[in-house]
């Protein structure tokens, strides 16, 4: 109940039917009504209709600018197509598990030593990788004109890890690291997106709940390196630490990075897709 001049703001979460949202291929226009119902007789009933936009289920906003000016971040909202627990997605981890050593995916276990604890989360990362190399042949391909810029918003497309999947592995960047961090986070290792401007790769914590990370370049997985495909990922991490990045908004006009933590987005109730 709001008492007599106060102000209060809902943000409108309706429920989506899946099936109907993927039928949207388009911006397209919908109508929202909206009723208040007063408790005092004096103001009766009020009703409001606006018209508001869906926008494709394979379309994600990165940032817009509100109605007051002010700029919201909507990165996190990527965690959305990380979708670990897609039949397609089960099935290649249980691929993956003969790429490693014991033959089976343990996430984070206790081992004698930090140094055993990173090297079992990097051995499953790297079943991981060759499995989508050698199975899934993830190939790169630039997408150009992924990315729409409107003026008060900036927009990516973002196919899901299933139909990555049934596309025959082609995928950019940003498809390429959903489909690594669905595996990762199935694997119960905490996945990371590491977001610059115009690109993407995925990551991982080392230790539980640490902030000790290490990433990986999915751009170049066709070319089966695993060392080289760390290295490079890293090394854009650094650097983008280093240049001031990381600690900018974005749309900042001299470039900007983000950190999306998958487990944290999950706590928000960011949730999968399918």
């Amino acid at each position: 109940m709001i008492q007599a001049g106060n102000e209060y703001y809902e943000a409108l979460l309706p429920v989506l039917q899946k099936e109907r949202i993927k039928l949207v291929n388009e911006q397209c226009p919908v109508t929202l009504h909206t009723k208040i119902e007063y408790i005092s007789p004096a103001f009766g009933t009020r009703y409001n209709t606006q018209r508001v936009y869906f926008l494709p289920y394979d379309v994600a906003i990165l940032w817009q600018i509100q109605r007051d000016g002010s700029l919201l971040d909507c990165t996190p909202y990527l965690a959305a197509w990380v979708t670990p627990h897609h039949p397609d997605i089960d099935k290649l981890l249980n691929e993956a598990v003969k790429y490693l050593p014991e033959r089976r995916i343990t996430g984070y276990i206790e081992a004698a030593t930090r140094e055993e604890q990173a090297q079992k989360v990097r051995e499953q990362a790297r079943a991981i990788f060759e499995v989508l190399h050698h199975e899934v042949k993830l190939t790169y391909v630039s997408s150009p004109g992924v990315v729409g810029k409107q003026i008060d918003r900036v927009t990516q497309r973002v196919r899901l890890p299933s139909e990555v999947l049934k596309s025959g592995g082609s995928a950019n960047c940003i498809d390429g690291s959903v489909l690594f961090a669905s595996l990762l986070e199935l694997a119960n290792i905490q996945a990371l997106i590491f977001l610059l401007e115009g690109h993407a790769f995925v990551g991982w914590r080392v230790f539980k709940d640490e902030p000790v990370y290490e990433f990986l370049e999915t751009t170049i997985i066709d070319k089966g390196d695993f060392e080289r495909a760390t290295r490079n990922a890293q090394r854009q991490y650094e650097q983008a630490k280093e240049n001031g990045s990381l600690g900018r908004e974005v749309g900042d006009l001299r470039s900007f990075a983000r950190l999306i933590d998958i487990a944290a987005c999950r706590s928000k109730n960011i949730l999968p897709l399918e």
